[in-house]
């Protein structure tokens, strides 16, 4: 159906009388499912380098570590760029933002778009348990769009409340995990009672500016996760993971 262009009967109705002022023919419909088998790909190719590599040639050529959980069900990164808390620190100087019981308010993301993300302090891309995560799906629709263009993403929190940070992580992911991925990334997002919008931007330049040593990418991971959930992801855990 949407092959032949039959747009109109693959979207909701709510959708296509938000589209009533555009041609139907300048609307692209993708299936969830492409995005995430393009995505497994590269991560099947993270895997082979991971089985060969050591720490340090996977972080000279990612800046990233990878990381797994107590059951080797998980496959993650961490970036310094997750780690470069300046600026939140700066705007919430009195404000214990980096633990779990911190509620941030619109306000909070709209000065700190990264701050949910930097929170988290990893980006999930595979569970052995349930497959692709939602970061990993983004990106694989991100790599989708043509090569030569710049990308804004424009969504909202009424849909999903956490859309922001799942997009953000996906664009993370794909800029750290491929080498000649160099578009340019915006992110605006609403919802029904925001003053403003939250905008955000990526390039992979932002994620080269750390001059963060290996070890200290590695004792920061571990102090964040203080209490073993993640741990660095060997050899032999990733041998079990993504047939």
């Amino acid at each position: 159906m949407i092959e032949s262009g039959a747009i109109a009967q693959c979207l909701p109705d709510e959708y296509l009388s938000l589209l009533e002022a555009v041609p139907l023919s300048d609307i692209m419909v993708s299936l969830q499912t492409r995005h995430s088998n393009r995505f497994l790909k590269i991560i099947r190719k993270i895997k082979k380098k991971v089985e060969k590599s050591s720490k340090t040639d996977l972080y000279k050529e990612f800046k990233a570590v990878f990381l797994t959980d107590e059951e080797n069900d998980l496959l993650a990164i961490s970036l310094p760029f997750l780690f470069d808390t300046s600026k939140e620190n700066s705007v919430l100087p009195d404000v214990d933002w980096n633990t779990a019981y911190y509620q941030p308010r619109g306000d909070d993301l709209v000065a700190l778009p990264f701050l949910n993300v930097r929170r988290k302090g990893y980006i999930g891309l595979f569970e052995q348990s349930t497959g692709v995560l939602c970061p990993a799906t983004y990106g694989g629709m991100v790599l989708n769009l043509p090569k030569d263009n710049d990308h804004i993403c424009v969504c909202t929190r009424d849909d999903d409340p956490h859309i922001g940070e799942k997009v953000l992580r996906g664009i993370l992911a794909i800029n750290a995990l491929i080498p000649d991925f160099h578009r340019k990334c915006v992110q605006l997002i609403t919802s029904r009672n925001a003053q403003q919008c939250e905008i955000s931007s990526v390039f992979k330049d932002d994620l080269k500016q750390s001059d963060m040593a290996l070890e200290d990418l590695i004792a920061t991971t571990k102090q964040h996760w203080s209490s073993g959930q993640l741990t660095i992801l060997e050899p032999n855990d990733i041998k079990g993971q993504i047939q």
